[in-house]
């Protein structure tokens, strides 16, 4: 029989588990990589936003409400009616949060787990009592298949929290 890798040696060890004890410089150069990683996968996205925005007639609102602010023309009704679209937004945005929060109050929507015993765990996929109680228990398992789509055996494999 061929020989199956564990995880421990797939696994390359650059791989971090526990971001907790990875250096805050590191941590922040990762994360500043990342952040432009985003900004450029937006930038790639810019033509089709701009399409969507010249089929919705958006530059005409541009031209009126932005360019004629910046020759000097400041339009108070256009400011006035910006600042009750944002009011707004911000009103309808905190009051569904509250209706949910008090909708879901106290209650726990989620619920409990059935327990299943072993012997129905075992049946369902094809394997002994032992193999079963193995996958049940382990927290990390290496499972070895065979010719028939059968588990042949399960390798718990030790945590390295």
């Amino acid at each position: 029989m061929k020989r199956v890798r564990t995880l421990d040696e797939i696994i390359p060890e650059l791989i971090i588990e526990r971001p907790e004890r990875q250096a805050p410089l590191q941590r922040t150069l990762f994360g500043t990589l990342t952040l432009l990683a985003w900004l450029a996968y937006i930038y790639l996205w810019l033509p089709l936003l701009t399409l969507i925005a010249w089929w919705l007639a958006l530059r005409t609102g541009l031209r009126v409400h932005v360019l004629s602010q910046a020759a000097g023309e400041i339009d108070y009704g256009v400011l006035l009616l910006t600042a009750k679209m944002v009011l707004l937004a911000c009103v309808l945005m905190i009051g569904w949060a509250e209706y949910n929060r008090r909708r879901f109050q106290g209650r726990e929507r989620r619920r409990p787990i059935e327990q299943i015993d072993v012997g129905a765990s075992a049946a369902a996929f094809g394997v002994g009592d032992h193999t079963a109680q193995q996958l049940r228990t382990a927290r990390v398992a290496v499972v070895h298949v065979g010719e028939g789509a059968l588990v042949d055996a399960v390798e718990p494999v030790r945590d390295r929290r």
